[in-house]
This record gives structure tokens, sequence and C-alpha cells, in this order.
């Protein structure tokens, strides 16, 4: 699998911290960790432009004094802007120096909103959805909502404990938004601007990560920098209060005394119950603030922020100070790692102008299933084209090859064709043959016979007549048992098989069978003229005509009927 990077960067004061992570197959892992120091704050270059904008103003209302302008003042001010802007290139340049130590990929980034301009205040649920309301009212009879200084900040809500809310007031676009974009046009668009966060929640979401939670266990997130701290108070796994901003950080020698007192304050004023757990994280490793709480809050479970879920390939020997050092940039990379980082319930203060820019544009339901119909019906005409395009070029080279076999094998056609009549020829002859051979009309000689023999015995009826090789069986019926011997003796002494006595339309006949053997028969095979043949059938139809007796009909037997004495049908096997 495809590994995906993330940086986080978070920018206190003129310290910089930045975190490279990976996450392959589900698991994060930390590749490096690094620092520096900016030129100027950013705050304070914001402050000096800000400045100059007021001073510009100023200007405009002397513009008509006919007094020339001081030459000193001019050169002051043209010195303020080469500074600021120097100021300005030399934090670039050392961001870029910072990220360059990381490999140069595509890698998602993400920033935290500065400390100083982000605002926490609490309020009821209840009250929120009135405010809610009441601005919905407003907006719908007033054409503009808010002034300037209203769009250069935005409020966002995060539910906590006890079905309160955290009200989050934030600067909506910080300068480290441009100075971001800055870096990145040098690292060829590299970089996705996918999150911006406060130091504090993304602490927390990372807390909820690492650790598990009882639901009214109390955790104290102590977390200080260069210039100021922050106490963040947990109830399981919400937040139940932060502490106001604590100008006091790591460069103070009292800054853990003041700490201890805010915790104390806190939970005197806010009803906080006795801490379960305090975790440690920025700068509070130098000041050894770990076995300081712990002797404070003996009873609690104290410890620097840290990690075993987040693999590194770097080698803590620290027992988690130099990851609780770079905890936030830390958890602003493994956020902006997430599968739902642009989500709508993800905790984002980005522009909504810059998350648009970077996300992909989105397709509903419907717009899935056309775009798969239009690549499918585009896939399906390209692959018929191309099987038609086959099966013609195939035809094609099949027509060639019979065109060619044709025109080469056109003397061997004609010598085919001729043999063809030759064979046609001696096939007619050689039939003619074989109908002229010896004992060709034997058949015909035998049921003539046969015939002659039944007018002379009378009262018989045959039934069936089958022949197998030179063996004829004869079956049939008779009225006077004296005559199946009288026909056997007649036909050459034939061999009696079976007499039975059976009833038949009322009248007691016997049933018999004969083989008879045609050696034991003498028939004429010799060959005939049609014309002698036609005489003797005539001459024999007249005799029999004179001897037969009128209207005696033979009974059908086996889908076959006699007349009188006379063979109607018989079979022949």
């Amino acid at each position: 699998m495809k590994p995906k990077f993330a940086i986080g960067v978070t920018i206190n004061g003129n310290e910089v911290r930045a975190a490279f992570l990976s996450l392959v197959r589900g698991k994060a892992r930390i590749k490096a960790l690094e620092s520096t120091t900016l030129a100027e704050p950013l705050e304070a270059a914001k402050e000096e432009a800000s400045k100059e904008s007021v001073d510009s103003l100023n200007s405009l209302e002397s513009a008509f004094d006919i007094n020339e302008p001081q030459l000193q003042e001019e050169e002051s001010y043209s010195d303020t802007q080469s500074t600021e802007q120097t100021s300005e290139n030399q934090n670039v340049s050392l961001i870029y120096g910072l990220l360059d130590r990381f490999e140069n990929i595509k890698a998602n980034i993400a920033i935290n909103s500065p400390v100083l301009t982000v605002k926490y205040d609490y309020t009821d649920k209840s009250v929120l959805q009135k405010e809610k309301n009441l601005k919905k009212r407003l907006k719908a009879r007033i054409d503009i909502w808010g002034s300037e200084e209203d769009e250069a900040r935005r409020t966002k809500y995060v539910n906590i404990a006890d079905d309160k809310v955290l009200q989050v007031d934030y600067e909506y676009h910080p300068p480290i938004i441009d100075l971001i974009e800055e870096v990145n046009q040098f690292r060829a668009g590299n970089l996705n601007l996918v999150l911006m966060d406060t130091n504090e929640l993304a602490l927390v979401d990372l807390v909820r990560e690492i650790y598990k939670f009882k639901a009214d266990e109390i955790t104290a997130i102590v977390y200080i920098e260069q210039d100021f701290s922050r106490v963040i108070f947990l109830k399981g796994r919400e937040i139940y209060h932060i502490t106001p901003i604590i100008h006091k950080g790591s460069m103070s020698k009292d800054v853990l005394e003041v700490i201890y007192s805010r915790i104390i304050f806190a939970q005197d004023q806010h009803f906080i119950p006795e801490l379960n757990k305090i975790l440690v994280a920025g700068h509070s490793s130098r000041l050894k603030a770990k076995y300081y709480f712990r002797q404070k809050f003996p009873y609690a479970i104290t410890g620097y922020l840290n990690s075993k879920k987040i693999e590194s390939d770097l080698r803590f020997k620290d027992r988690g100070m130099l990851f609780s050092r770079y905890a936030v940039p830390i958890a602003l990379a493994w956020k902006a790692l997430q599968k739902n980082v642009y989500s709508s319930k993800q905790f984002n203060l980005l522009p909504e102008y810059i998350m648009e820019r970077q996300t992909l544009p989105k397709l509903s339901v419907y717009g899935y299933v056309l775009l798969f119909l239009l690549t499918f019906t585009a896939f399906a005409f390209s692959w018929i084209v191309v099987q038609q395009n086959l099966k013609i070029q195939q035809v094609t080279r099949r027509i060639e090859s019979i065109k060619t076999q044709l025109a080469s094998n056109q003397t061997l056609t004609d010598q085919v064709l001729s043999y063809d009549g030759e064979i046609s020829d001696l096939e007619n002859r050689i039939a003619l043959i074989d109908s002229l051979s010896k004992g060709y009309n034997e058949t015909a000689e035998f049921l003539k016979l046969f015939n002659k023999t039944l007018q002379q015995v009378g009262d018989i009826w045959i039934t069936d007549l089958t022949k197998g090789g030179k063996i004829v069986q004869i079956t049939g019926m008779a009225t006077r048992r004296a005559r199946i011997p009288q026909l056997a003796e007649a036909l050459g002494g034939a061999n009696l098989k079976r007499v039975s006595r059976m009833s038949f339309q009322g009248e007691k006949v016997f049933s018999f069978q004969l083989d008879l053997s045609t050696d034991k028969l003498k028939l004429d095979t010799s060959l005939h003229t049609f014309d002698e043949l036609k005489m003797a059938d005539g001459k024999a139809g007249e005799k029999a005509g004179r001897k037969s007796s009128p209207g005696r009909v033979a009974p059908k037997a086996n889908g076959r009927a006699e007349s009188g004495n006379h063979i109607l049908s018989g079979s022949k096997r």
C-alpha cells in the first residue's frame, strides 16, 4: 500500500516546530521532528502592517497641507518598509529550510491558529439555539450583517461535558496561511493545506486517541510554551474546562507555581473534582514539571504526554519528554492523515475557500451513475467496433485466400468434374448389371409359389411372413387343423413350430407357426423378359380368380390384412 504523508506545523511567537508523519496500513509513524526560530513573530509583523495603514490615513488628512513633508520622516518610513519586507522574506526562507529537511514529496500539511488570537467561552445549548434563531431573524431583515471586524474573526462551537458548548473565537485568515502558501510555491505545490486547529483542541484529540478514560475520570493537560501556558480539564473523554491563557511560560521561573494556583482556582471556581491524571506537554520537560505536579497532587497519575500507538523512526530515550515537546505538531499531522479531514464533523478552522480549493469536485449518486454509464457505453461501443474490425479483417483474408486457391486449382476442378461424370456413368452400369444378376427375382418367385400353395390348400389366413437369411417364418390361422400339415407338405416340408387353439371373432381357429428353408423350394430364378413376366402374372391371376371363394376377408393382424387365401402383406427381414 502506498504510504500517506503529513506535516504538522506550529508557530508560537517566533518559535516554529514541525513533525513529519507517515501512515501505512492504518498505522501512523513519526519520520522526523524539526524546529527553528523566526526572524520576527508573525503577530508583530501584522501589528506593523496595521500601524502602516493608520499612518497612511493620517497622511491623507494632511494631503492638502502647503508645508512640505520633512525628509527625515520619509527616510524613516522607507527604512521601516524595507525592514518589514526583509523580515517576511527571512521568515519564508526559514520555514522553507525547515520543511526542506523532510522528504520533498506530496504531503498534507496542518497548521495551528495563533494562540493569542484564540478565545474560549462557554454557553448552554439552549442559549446558543436562541442566539442562532435571533440571528436568522435579523439576517432576514438586514441586508448586511456584521462589519469588517466581524469578517476578520469567526466563531465555532464544540459540544463539551455537562450539556455545555465551548465557543471558539478565532482569526479567520491568520498570517501563517500566507506564509505556508508562499513556501508551497517553492515546493512545486507539493504541500496540500488541509487543516487549521487550535493547540488546545489538537492536544485533546491526540489524548483521546492515545489514552483510555473512565466516564467520571478528571484529567488535566498542562501545556507550557516559552511565552504562555494553559491548562485543559477533561471529564472522561469530553472537555470540561479550558483556563484563560497564562502569560507566563518556560522562560519564567515561577511558571509552575502560577499554573498550580490556576488549577486550584479552576477547581474552586468551576467545581472541578479531584484530579485523577495529569499530563504535561510542551516545554514542561525543561522545568521538570512532571515531578513538581507529582508532589502537589500525590493521588493523581502524573507523566509526560507519550504514545506507543504512534511508532517512530527516532529513538526516544527520554521517556516521553521529546514526544510531549512536539505533541501539538504531532497531533496536527496525525489529524491531517485521517480520512475525514474535510468532513463536516471534523473541527477545522481553515477558511472555506481554501478547503474548497483543496477538495475534488463532489458528485451525487446520480452523477456517479451517469459517469459510469457514459464510461461503460464508450467502452462497449469501442469494444464492438474493434471486434467488428477484427471480423472484417478475418473475412477479407479468408476471401483473398479462397480466391487464390480457386485461381490455382481451376484446372484441377475441371478434371474432377470430368472424373465425376465418368464415375456416375459407371455407377449406372453397375446398377444395371446388379439388377440382371442371378437371384434378383427370388423373392418374387417365392411369393408366387406361396400364393399358389395357399390357394390349393384353402381355409388358411397368413398373419405374418418374416424372412431371416434362408429361413422364412410363417405365422397364421386355420379353421381346420388338418390344413396346417397340408400347407407344410405343399411348401416342400416346412417345420411345424407351434400349433395352438384360440377363439377369433366368435369362431374357434388354430394358430400356427412354420419355419421354411428356401433351399427346399424349387424356384424359377432364370431371367425373363418384361412381356413374359407380365403374361405369367396375368394367367396366374385368372386362375386364382376362378378357384377362390368370393366374399371371404382375412382378419387384420399386426397392422396387415389378407383377402381369401392370398397374402396381402408381409414383412421381410
